[in-house]
């Protein structure tokens, strides 16, 4: 069993995000549901792509007190850019290879693991994904993988997806209601 496998509690995050106040993901889930983003570096076009699925749904869960925070890894300037430039309305964290490991998220090795996991869509997907999201820089570990988390009232996990590969998204609507029956 992974770390944070559905049914277990969360790991605790205490940081300061990119911008805003200290939090601490033992302290939000006390008072309401949390979505958990585990992103890839600032320059991913999945990156890119996960946040715009998520604030399709961030009116719906912010008019239901759910919480979401995001954690990526990568360069500190770039993360500092992604904020405002993709107007990110969420704390996002600066994470590191030891925050994505407690959570279990997972990682493929080197370039050639990257490149066989991009699927039946290959290259092609994610040159498609670059024209609709606009091209990044390599700023992080090429081959971590995004991951998605829910945790409850209490810091039970209780929804969890995991890539398979880089070029991976999750379905929003499904976040959303996993996160709207938490």
């Amino acid at each position: 069993m992974s770390h944070a496998a559905v049914g277990s509690m969360a790991p605790v995050i205490a940081r300061t995000p990119i911008f805003g106040y200290p939090l601490s993901t033992e302290k939000i889930t006390e008072e309401r549901p949390l979505v958990l983003l585990f992103l890839r570096y600032s320059g991913s076009s999945s990156t890119r792509a996960i946040l715009t699925g998520l604030h399709q749904i961030w009116p719906t869960l912010d008019y239901n007190d759910i919480s979401v925070v995001a954690v990526v890894e990568g360069d500190l300037d770039a993360l500092q850019d992604l904020v405002p430039r993709y107007q990110v309305k969420f704390p996002v964290v600066h994470g590191d290879d030891e925050m994505f490991d407690a959570f279990g998220v997972g990682h493929v090795d080197g370039l050639m693991g990257a490149m066989k996991s991009l699927g039946a869509g290959g290259i092609r997907g994610v040159i498609t994904k670059t024209f609709t999201t606009g091209r990044g820089f390599v700023n992080g570990n090429m081959g971590r993988l995004p991951a998605v988390l829910v945790v409850g009232k209490g810091g039970q996990v209780v929804w969890r997806w995991d890539a398979e590969g880089v070029a991976d998204e999750p379905d929003s609507q499904s976040v959303a209601e996993a996160a709207l029956n938490a």
